[in-house]
């Protein structure tokens, strides 16, 4: 009885040492096909990513390729739903110890599976030789053509009005509430301004040289356009800045050559720039620029209901005229004023006194041309001009006062 029972202990002794050698062996091999299929995977993912992905459920689906007939479980390499075994070859039978007593689930000693159970076909590992799991090769998306980004809406313009030289123009613009130009019609509130324009004078280089050398360090390339503006009949109750309400710049002979130059100043030297004007009262501004060559225009753009219109005033040949040397015969400026008339030199005046006074002011830049002895609009302009400049009233009349201050700065 106690060889029985012995025999029987050192036969169970015996199947178990066998059992655990046939699991180790079988871990071995499924973890050796684990990693072959691991290895297979990923050489597919790698060349049919769209495919492998739908299979696995992972990833986004493809648009191109949604109505592809979805590949079997046949075509999988495996038999069964999800293990890759057979429904009873699971290697295993029986509830606890997963092999019956001859029955270990392996045939042979260390393969535990069938010569073509191994769950692949052949070299391919599973997949066909053509079909390579059923999947084809997923149709390239193309690449979207970028969207060109739009030209915005080029500012309307009209076409431009050329002014000659010393003629008066009266223009309207419009302007914001905080006195900009309204280049766009929208609701906003605006107003609408008038001025009246006229070149007085345009002055190079040389000019500077002559007249401001002595007195202020300049770079050799000063130039300057001088012209008359006079805000008409505005009451509002904006401050009004020519700098901001207009847009003024310089051009060649032609549109491409263009100057912006510096801001509007109240001097042609050492002046205040953000200069505003008062109602109905004419101010004389300046716009210097750098000189590389004579400019033709002063373009004076408006804005009416968003559109751009542009004036151009011809701003003729700069001047390079040099102060008159006082007692100068020649220039007809010695002398005194004593045949001037009491009521001095106006509009109307003629004569060899008028020739006179115009010589004075085109030797100060303020008037162009040659002295014709006829006082008129030009002349009575360039006479304020100077009087402003001499802190005088401008009344555009040359009296006494006038005369004296004018001839003793020569």
């Amino acid at each position: 009885m106690a060889t029985n029972t012995e025999a029987r202990k050192a036969r169970d002794r015996k199947l178990r040492a066998k059992y655990r050698k046939k699991t180790v062996t079988a871990s071995v091999i499924a973890l050796a096909i684990g990693l072959i299929l691991g290895f297979v995977l990923c050489a597919v993912s790698v060349s049919h990513p769209g495919p492998i992905s739908r299979m696995l459920g992972v990833g986004p689906v493809d648009d191109a390729i949604v109505d592809e007939p979805a590949t079997g479980d046949e075509d999988l390499g495996f038999g069964g739903e999800d293990s890759g075994f057979g429904e009873d070859e699971t290697g295993f039978e029986g509830e606890d110890s997963g092999f019956g007593e001859d029955e270990t689930g392996f045939e042979g000693e260390d393969s535990g599976f069938g010569e073509d159970e191994t769950g692949f076909e052949g070299e391919d590992s599973g997949f066909g030789e053509e079909d390579a799991m059923g999947m084809e090769e997923a149709t390239p998306e193309p690449t979207p053509e970028a969207t060109a980004t739009p030209e915005p809406t080029p500012e309307p313009t009209a076409a431009p009005q050329i002014i000659p030289f010393g003629q008066t123009l009266t223009v309207q613009t419009e302007v914001n509430s905080d006195g900009t130009p309204r280049r766009n019609a929208g609701a906003d509130p605006f107003e609408t301004l008038n001025f009246s324009l006229k070149i007085d004078a345009h002055r190079n280089p040389t000019y500077f040289q002559s007249q401001y050398s002595t007195e202020y360090k300049l770079n050799g390339d000063e130039a300057v356009v001088q012209f008359d503006i006079t805000l008409n009949g505005y009451t509002g109750a904006l401050r009004i800045v020519p700098q901001n309400s207009l847009d003024i710049t310089l051009m060649g002979a032609t549109p491409d050559v263009i100057n912006d130059g510096y801001q509007l100043m109240d001097k042609e030297m050492a002046g205040t720039a953000d200069v505003a004007v008062s109602p109905n009262v004419m101010t004389t501004l300046y716009k210097r620029y750098s000189y590389t060559g004579d400019m033709r225009y002063l373009v004076v753009t408006t804005y009416v209901n968003g559109t751009a219109i542009p004036y151009w005033f011809d701003i003729g040949a700069s001047q390079a005229a040099a102060p008159v040397a006082a007692g100068s015969s020649a220039d007809g400026l010695s002398g005194d004023s004593s045949e001037v008339p009491v009521n001095g030199l106006t509009v109307g005046s003629e004569g060899e006194e008028v020739s006179r006074l115009q010589r004075a002011l085109i030797s100060k830049g303020v008037l162009q041309g040659s002295p014709d002895g006829k006082f008129g609009d030009y002349t009575a302009d360039a006479v304020k001009q100077m009087q402003k400049r001499y802190s005088m009233e401008q009344t555009g009349v040359a009296d006494q006062a006038f005369l004296e201050r004018l001839y003793s700065d020569q």
